[in-house]
């Protein structure tokens, strides 16, 4: 600007190095370019990974079709996104319009199994909730049905049963609260809720409850190194991961005669359905352990190409037939305290101390040094990941929290705090009050949750 030069003056190529198509690269930009870039975009804001990455990813030569990485875009769509990134110019759509009206017409034309449910969700910056209810859903398998139909459009199971969402829900309480000491910072945790029917298990399909904790760091001195915008991009992949496989019928053809279906899950690349005769919790330590890695190489791909030093601890809990499925990275833990028997116990454990827990084994161990002091998401390529199974009884409760919670308060005192029982909404923020009033060093968020 001080040299008063034109940016577009002839000979100059201005752009995004990840977006630029190869012709501008080279000082040749015509209007196709800008095709180009816009099939990038439509790849990334599809599958999460821009081209390079997917093909890091995957490990392979070839650009794998958006479809393969989001199991709910319609595979007609490949041709259309891969088209408008064709390196020959000549060989992508002709203008912009083409291109979003092709892309339009195939989502339009999307099966009806890829949007059954209802969303909603609430304004927190900080906490992402969502329930997931699908309308009038057979008892069998899952599917969703108009109200005034009698059978499943799928199976033909009778309608007259009721809905185990009407019994087994769980109650939700949650608070995310920046703490006395970064009363002035941004809040650098974020929470997840969902709740909904899960369909893509052994019949009959039973309610489940998802909860996460993410805990982004902050760089020396207590300065913020984009830690909200970590545990963000954590939360959020680990929504846009499990919640397919969870909630998303599949489709007819992956199933066989009702009420003998195997427990259906899918392979290593989530695109691809088949039918596994894992057990359950085998099959929720694929999934969840998915979702975390996926939430890993997002904050690490970032911090390698915006040369940021983002990071993020995570810990997800699933309830399920009044099981709990936990998985780790980091310092955020986990407790059950069983009503009847008065006892809290944390079932979740701290990476420098995994390795000797009777409860937790590692599912993917770090290949070089030992481990640091704690793990964190965007660290490398690969993490290691603890993974915890318990059961739990009625009206029992489970709690999530950052370690702005147990650092200022002693296990024995979040006990006595969780056996007042009542409103978990309540039961959150009297946790998140105490810790403050111990001193409140640092951000400080808990998920209270009533097992039904």
């Amino acid at each position: 600007m001080q040299k008063e030069r034109p940016l577009t003056q002839e000979g100059w190529a201005l752009g995004t190095e990840h977006y630029t198509a190869p012709e501008q690269g080279q000082g040749n930009a015509e209007p196709a370019s800008d095709i180009y870039s816009m099939g990038v975009i439509a790849y990334q804001m599809f599958t999460g990974l821009l081209p390079f990455q997917a093909i890091v990813r995957n490990r392979g030569a070839q650009l794998p079709p958006p479809s393969e990485l989001n199991p709910l875009l319609p595979q007609a769509a490949d041709a259309i996104i891969l088209r408008a990134i064709e390196t020959d110019p000549a060989k992508r759509y002709r203008s912009a319009k083409a291109f979003a009206d092709a892309l339009n017409n195939t989502l339009k034309s999307a099966p009806l199994y890829v949007t059954p449910t209802m969303f909603t969700t609430n304004n927190n910056a900080n906490v992402i909730v969502r329930t997931i209810i699908p309308e009038n859903p057979c008892s069998d398998c899952g599917q969703e049905n108009r109200s005034s139909s009698r059978f499943c459009r799928r199976c033909g199971h009778k309608l007259d049963d009721t809905s185990p969402l009407v019994t087994e829900v769980c109650q939700v309480g949650y608070v995310s609260d920046t703490g006395r000491r970064f009363v002035a910072e941004d809040n650098e945790d974020m929470l997840l809720i969902v709740q909904g029917l899960c369909a893509n298990l052994a019949p009959p399909p039973r309610p489940f409850g998802l909860l996460a904790v993410a805990d982004g760091k902050r760089g020396p001195q207590g300065k913020s190194v984009a830690g909200h915008e970590a545990s963000r991009l954590a939360i959020e992949t680990v929504a846009d991961v499990l919640l397919p496989f969870l909630a998303t019928p599949l489709p007819s053809s992956s199933y066989s005669t009702p009420g003998k279906n195997p427990t259906v899950t899918r392979a290593n690349n989530p695109g691809i359905i088949h039918q596994s005769t894992l057990p359950p919790d085998k099959v929720f330590e694929q999934w969840m352990g998915e979702s975390i890695r996926r939430a890993n190489q997002v904050i690490y791909h970032c911090n390698a190409d915006y040369e940021t030093h983002m990071a993020s601890t995570l810990t997800i809990a699933l309830v399920h037939k009044r099981h709990l499925y936990v998985s780790s990275v980091g310092d955020s833990r986990v407790y059950h305290y069983s009503s009847q028997d008065n006892i809290l116990q944390c079932i979740s454990t701290e990476q420098t101390t995994a390795s000797n827990s009777p409860q937790a084994h590692q599912i993917e161990l770090v290949e070089t040094s030992p481990i640091h002091t704690h793990s964190y998401l965007g660290q490398d390529t690969r993490i290691p990941i603890d993974y915890f199974h318990t059961q739990a009884k009625l009206n029992d409760l489970l709690l999530l929290c950052t370690n702005g919670l147990w650092h200022m308060l002693p296990d024995e005192h979040i006990k006595e705090i969780l056996a007042q029982g009542g409103d978990p909404q309540k039961i959150a923020r009297i946790l998140v009050d105490e810790a403050n009033l111990a001193g409140g060093e640092g951000n400080v968020s808990v998920i209270v949750v009533g097992i039904q």
